[in-house]
């Protein structure tokens, strides 16, 4: 993969990539954080300890001590503050956060599902009906976006074009793959996962999966994600980002402006062409997106309605 691309992959990535433990609220960097997005690994565990050590209660302190040990691949501490921090708030967010990637393997990870399900289920209302089809597709999920913060970690220490970050990238593709294989076998088993199904979380990981994958996949999809949109079973935004890297990939325009790509020369992200700079907002409200002026400011670029 060229360098270009990849800054394009992990700039797309980063949208997705849940870094922090949120629940609709704007969270500023405190030290520990800001260590650990820094590179600091070491250094920010120690910190993420003197700031649950003040406060164990604090899902923040919890939870995000317990992401800095798993990604320090220290099983069973990770194992034991992501279950104090289900403890204090049994958010669904944890089930597919890459930084628990590598406690998939863990005999200890499914049964935290298992012991989770029923505490999910009541507080939020709603029974999964396919829980080995939902466990499957969590794991996908996450695995999906594992390591795009040790690719950010490289590229801003030894540059994008550097060999570490095209060997981590390998590495990347071969989950890509792996996972891309096992969903197509569990779609030709159950069908596409529906909301109804395995849960909103669950579904959605299906199209995380192949919008990694090749043109012809996610050619194939569209119009059953586009189906299943209409019927509440899929979800729209999931719908627009997949046509949208469809068209840029065919080198037409994107309608719903959810695409950038990383100018090489100026270190600048750019927007890729649109369809209907008058329309997109439009479009992008169908699609449950806020404004593309709001969304694009996450990239340093400004746009006008419009334009």
């Amino acid at each position: 993969m060229s360098a270009a691309l990849l800054n394009t992959a992990i700039a797309f990535a980063l949208l997705w990539s849940p870094s922090l433990y949120a629940q609709g609220f704007t969270y500023v960097l405190s030290k520990p954080d800001s260590l650990r997005e820094a590179g600091h690994l070491t250094a920010a565990l120690k910190e993420f300890r003197i700031e649950y050590e003040r406060n164990p209660r604090s899902i923040l302190n919890t939870y995000n001590f317990a992401c800095a040990w798993a990604v320090y691949d220290k099983k069973d501490s990770a194992f034991r503050y992501l279950r104090e921090a289900i403890l204090i708030d049994s958010s669904e967010t944890w089930l597919t956060d890459p930084d628990f990637t590598g406690l998939q393997e863990d005999p200890r990870w499914e049964q935290l599902q298992d012991w989770y399900l029923p505490l999910m289920e009541k507080k939020y209302g709603r029974v999964v009906k396919d829980k080995d089809y939902a466990k499957k597709l969590w794991n996908m999920r996450a695995s999906d976006q594992a390591y795009y913060y040790d690719l950010r970690i490289l590229r801003e220490k030894l540059g994008p074009a550097s060999p570490a970050a095209f060997g981590l990238w390998k590495l990347k593709e071969i989950y890509n793959r792996k996972n891309q294989e096992e969903l197509e076998q569990h779609i030709r088993e159950k069908g596409w996962p529906r909301i109804s199904q395995v849960g909103a979380r669950a579904a959605d990981a299906a199209f995380f999966v192949i919008q990694h994958a090749e043109d012809e996949k996610q050619k194939k999809y569209i119009g059953v994600i586009e189906q299943y949109c209409r019927e509440g079973e899929a979800d729209w935004e999931s719908y627009a980002l997949m046509y949208d890297r469809i068209q840029v990939n065919a080198d037409k325009p994107q309608k719903y402006g959810s695409q950038v790509r990383r100018n090489t020369e100026t270190g600048k992200y750019e927007l890729f062409p649109l369809l209907d700079g008058k329309m997109v907002d439009q479009w992008r409200k169908d699609a449950g997106m806020s404004p593309l002026a709001e969304y694009l400011k996450r990239y340093d670029i400004v746009w006008k309605a419009g334009q």
